[in-house]
């Protein structure tokens, strides 16, 4: 959970945000939508590991960024694919939750591989171009 928290601390430290409180969500994306939809892309951290993105509204109001961090792998594309098998243990944890030296909501998932999951809103921007750039930055620094 350490992870995660410093996840969140590094995605959102590197943008600027209004100084007002988000709209709260009012609910966290579901398991379900989130196993119905495909990651983004896969960024190798510094310590070998790969990070993995999804975005998308996962039937909310929010667009939120999905990440699974810490997917030991040997490619991008083997980091996508443990990601996407994860997700058949995905478990729902907590949220949302909101964490004001971020400026974000954050909820918390768990699975059955270890691997630290969150999702993370508001992004920057509601345009799917623009989150694409910014999952890239965020993955970059993981």
């Amino acid at each position: 959970m350490k992870t995660c928290f410093a996840l969140i601390t590094l995605l959102f430290t590197t943008a600027a945000w209004a100084s007002s409180i988000p709209r709260q969500p009012e609910t966290c994306p579901s398991v379900a939508a989130i196993t119905q939809s495909s990651f983004t892309v896969a960024q190798k951290s510094t310590d070998g590991s790969y990070g993995t993105l999804m975005l998308d509204n996962f039937g909310t109001q929010e667009m939120w960024g999905f990440v699974i961090a810490e997917v030991m792998a040997n490619s991008p594309q083997d980091a996508l694919a443990k990601a996407k098998d994860s997700l058949n243990s995905l478990t729902f944890l907590a949220g949302p939750s909101y964490y004001s030296s971020n400026n974000l909501w954050g909820c918390f998932y768990s699975v059955d591989a270890g691997y630290p999951v969150l999702a993370l809103t508001p992004l920057p921007s509601q345009g799917r171009s623009v989150a694409n750039g910014l999952g890239l930055e965020i993955l970059n620094k993981l």
